[in-house]
């Protein structure tokens, strides 16, 4: 009970004191605030160090308390289940899936790095692509929402490795959803109204 009282204290705060600061420097949702550290949110917002952490708290609380995030404890028998049942996507190349112990996991943040031109866009469309096939040949019978923040997508690109495969070509790009978000908020949004899916 203390916990959701604080949580409403230091949301009436946020509201007040420091909503405004907080929209007039970006950081206008709840899940942006957990992106960066509580020093971060203090210097971007120029509020004071303790009240960003109150602040990072209570949005972690928020997310918590809505399932959008893990809770900070749980037990090692409930873990265990969840890594069980997780899956894995084929990157399409058998050296990588090796390097990674089978593809790309499930409901995990896999980031990719790396100089221009050194196939991390390439990498994606190939993902957008197996994700859709059967499990045994390293899908999931899935489809792909791909977030273009760089106005790289390319439908040839796609067309070529579902071809080159030998899946069908139509059905591979009807089960790719598009969307180019302009801004951090705008792909928050987009990530949202896909949500439901993404955590089962």
């Amino acid at each position: 009970m203390t916990q959701r009282k604080d949580c409403t204290k230091i949301d009436k705060e946020l509201e007040s004191e420091f909503g405004i600061a907080l929209k007039n420097s970006g950081l206008n949702s709840i899940r942006g605030l957990l992106t960066i550290v509580p020093q971060e949110i203090s210097k971007i917002a120029g509020i004071p160090l303790d009240k960003a952490v109150l602040i990072y708290n209570w949005a972690h609380d928020k997310l918590e308390a809505d399932s959008t995030i893990h809770p900070s404890f749980e037990s090692a028998e409930k873990l265990y289940v969840r890594r069980k049942n997780k899956n894995k996507i084929s990157t399409g190349s058998n050296a990588l899936n090796k390097l990674l112990q089978g593809g790309i996991e499930t409901s995990t943040l896999t980031e990719f790095y790396g100089g221009s031109g050194s196939g991390k866009t390439q990498l994606c469309f190939n993902l957008c692509v197996m994700v859709q096939q059967p499990v045994h040949i390293g899908g999931l019978n899935g489809k792909a929402i791909y977030l273009d923040t760089e106005n790289k997508f390319r439908t040839e690109r796609i067309f070529q490795i579902a071809t080159s495969r030998g899946f069908d070509t139509s059905t591979v790009l009807k089960n790719i959803l598009l969307a180019k978000p302009f801004d951090t908020s705008r792909q928050e949004k987009v990530l949202t109204m896909f949500y439901p899916c993404f955590r089962k």
